[in-house]
């Protein structure tokens, strides 16, 4: 039986003095008061029982323990007998709370309030509450003479029906203090375990990855993702889009000894980032835990040159409310089984959508036209005409469900096009011809997709200096281009130029008759802007989901963020691998799981970067569909275009692959086509046994050796359905 508890933590009223704090009941913080279990015989100690669950917590410390079931999971602690843990990592732990702040000098440096060099200038005031307790914080560093840092914090514990709320009220900075306050993390120790233990880490990295905990780890440094990637308008050297796997999903989830828990952000995903950690890195202890920032440095520029930046603290202060839950189980789980809770999670809170068709089919992206330099400014190079696209869907409608994406179909060729995806080049094909090819794909069923990008402008276009979006360094924003190789820069736009080029395509759109859009970036890049509009990150995902709620057609997305989930149809470039950090032991379809049954989803194009039948195999395990890009024009005619990363495009080339991949995937995943994908196993060395809602199985045999299953014999290097 599972048993589940919610944590959420809030922080909000962010304002430049602080206010007193009600002096009944203070108590001074002694370090490493929380390294006993919690005795309730004591004073010290306030318990409160809602339902079954039951929470103990130490009232000078703010300490806890909540017990559900036969579980007991606490805040954090370290063991008495551990001496090789330094202070301030015990600290660390056993806090409820770690601040950090920018340094006059650029930098960053940080205090847990358990930390002995703070004991005397921080207090708690504990307040009883009927279904937990509240607690109000003065984080103070330095005296009045000489003060470096002061916040002033409510913290709020309480047990609901579903779990256990934590979140943060009437938070306070004062800015007559010498330093700001840059992030925090809220319990960071939560259930940490201690040295080698049967147990891991799933962490949405890139499709999912497993961090076990028993056995030892090569790796010598933490692992810490942005989520939703760095924000490009403050971190001028940061991330950009061309990082292969970040994370789109504000969760984790933790297999523990006897119990498990996973952790979702409810509100301020995008100012956070996912630490993790394993034992023998820096001290011995399994760390997972989320960081909420406020303030960052950027570089403010006072020449050209970059030899006359100078690094700054980011002035406000992020407006956000951090939101954290923590789903507890009495029970270990498998990641099949948390892929299952977070599915339900997201159902649960209007997070996730079902897809309006759901099939398996093979996706063609046809790269119409590019251009490249000429004598007398650009030259547009015909890749491949409509007539030819007809041509490629006769020849394979018969052999699977195809949809089609149309790519570089804009006027004057796919560089220098966006943010101007329409009028149509007339060299591919004029506009009459592309509504026959719609119509005529239509009646097949095969649906046409405009691959289009609305926030991205080549550097060179002619979009107005107004409409680009500015960084805190009040240069344009910039990023490079997303497929590997190229060497694209764009310019991004403001929100209002998005929208505007959006509802001024529409009529042409619409008279097209298209089934959809794929947008290349629009679900998967947020940034922050300053200076030309003004609007952060939170505003940018209110405003992208406006935009995009209000299209009455279908909408693909590649690569898309958790809070675009009830806007697509399609999931574009959908991962099949992690990242490959040292600290992750393995790679697992968490994403294809979470997502089976309720998405569309389809591969990179597997022509720009062939890995042959493992490759293939690999989309059958993580139930995701193929893509090819093609042209019908040799690919060596993209030599000097922005498009010569593309190396072999040519659909005479690939035909045989095309339909020898297809047929080996299609006919298994059509199997399971909108079914959910509800638990793999290992159940023979690199032998997958995937199971379905709709009781059909699959087989992925990537051993050496032939496998044999209910009498059946899977070859090596196969796959089979049952």
């Amino acid at each position: 039986m599972k048993f589940l508890t919610k944590l959420i933590i809030t922080i909000v009223g962010l304002t430049s003095v602080s206010v007193p704090i009600a002096m009944g009941g203070t108590y001074k913080l002694e370090s490493n008061q929380n390294s006993e279990t919690l005795n309730e015989e004591t004073n010290e100690v306030y318990t409160v029982t809602k339902g079954d669950t039951t929470l103990k917590v130490n009232k000078d410390t703010l300490y806890f323990e909540v017990t559900k079931g036969n579980s007991t999971w606490n805040s954090g602690k370290v063991l008495e007998t551990d001496e090789d843990v330094t202070n301030s990592r015990r600290a660390f732990i056993e806090s409820p709370l770690t601040v950090y702040f920018l340094t006059s000098n650029g930098g960053e440096s940080s205090f847990s309030i358990f930390d002995s060099r703070h004991e005397d200038t921080t207090r708690v005031t504990f307040h009883e509450e009927s279904e937990g307790f509240s607690a109000d914080l003065r984080i103070r560093d330095g005296n009045n003479a000489n003060l470096s840092l002061e916040i002033n914090l409510t913290l709020n514990v309480k047990i609901t029906d579903d779990g256990l709320n934590i979140y943060i009220t009437d938070l306070e900075e004062n800015l007559e203090a010498t330093n700001r306050l840059s992030r925090l993390v809220i319990y960071p120790g939560f259930d940490a375990s201690y040295g080698l233990v049967d147990g891991y880490a799933l962490i949405p990295d890139g499709s999912g990855a497993i961090i076990n905990y028993n056995e030892p780890t090569n790796a010598r440094s933490a692992l810490s993702l942005t989520t939703y990637d760095s924000d490009i308008g403050v971190r001028n050297n940061g991330r950009t889009s061309t990082t292969s796997n970040v994370l789109t999903l504000p969760m984790y989830a933790v297999n523990n000894l006897n119990s498990s828990y996973m952790v979702t952000i409810e509100s301020g995903s995008e100012y956070s980032s996912l630490n993790s950690k394993v034992a023998t890195m820096s001290d011995n202890y399994n760390l997972n835990y989320f960081s909420f920032t406020y303030r960052e440095i950027f570089y403010r520029y006072f020449g050209i040159s970059d030899s006359t930046r100078r690094p700054e603290p980011q002035e406000n202060a992020n407006q956000f409310l951090p939101n954290l839950t923590y789903h507890l189980y009495d029970d270990k789980l498998t990641y099949s089984e948390f892929a299952k809770e977070y599915q339900d999670y997201l159902l649960t809170n209007n997070l996730l959508n079902k897809a309006s068709e759901l099939e398996s089919s093979l996706r063609l992206e046809f790269l119409m036209s590019e251009s490249k330099p000429s004598m007398f400014g650009r030259e547009v190079i015909a890749m491949t005409d409509t007539n030819f696209v007809k041509k490629v869907c006769e020849e394979l409608k018969d052999e699977v469900n195809v949809d089609v994406s149309l790519l570089g179909a804009s006027k004057g060729g796919y560089t220098n096009s966006y943010p101007n995806n329409f009028p149509l080049e007339k060299k591919t094909g004029s506009e009459g011809d592309y509504k026959d090819l719609i119509s005529y794909l239509n009646s097949f069923g095969i649906e046409t997709n405009f691959i289009v990008d609305y926030i991205r402008a080549f550097s060179d276009s002619s979009i107005s200096d107004k409409d680009l979006a500015m960084n805190m360094s009040e240069k344009y924003i910039e990023s490079n281009d997303i497929h590997p190789g190229s060497e694209l820069i764009f310019n991004h736009l403001t929100l209002n130029k998005t929208k505007d080029k959006i509802n001024g395509d529409l009529g042409l759109i619409n008279e097209l008759n298209t089934s959809g859009l794929d947008f290349t970036s629009i679900g998967n890049t947020l940034y922050s802007s300053y200076h030309n509009q003004v609007f952060s990150r939170a505003e940018a995902i209110k405003a992208y989901q406006n935009i995009l709620g209000s299209l009455d057609l279908n909408v693909n997305l590649r690569k898309p963020n958790l809070y675009m989930y009830n806007y697509f149809n399609d999931y574009l470039e959908t991962p099949i691998s992690n990242s490959g950090f040292l600290i992750e032991t393995s790679s697992i379809p968490f994403i294809s799981m979470v997502l089976s049954g309720y998405k569309n989803m389809y591969s990179s194009a597997l022509n720009l970067n062939y890995l042959g039948t493992n490759q293939i195999l690999n989309l059958i395990d993580y139930n995701v569909n193929p893509t090819y890009l093609l042209t019908k024009e040799s690919a060596i005619e993209l030599f000097q275009t922005s498009s010569e990363y593309i190396f072999s495009s040519m659909y005479s080339d690939w035909k045989e692959e095309i339909i020898n991949s297809i047929t080996l995937v299609n006919d298994i995943l059509k199997e399971v086509s909108g079914a959910n994908f509800i638990n793999r196993e290992e159940i023979s060395n690199n032998v997958y046994k995937n199971t379905y809602s709709n009781n059909k199985e699959i087989i992925v045999n990537y051993s050496d050796n032939d496998f044999t299953y209910n009498g059946i014999t899977i070859e090596s290097s196969s796959a089979e359905v049952f």
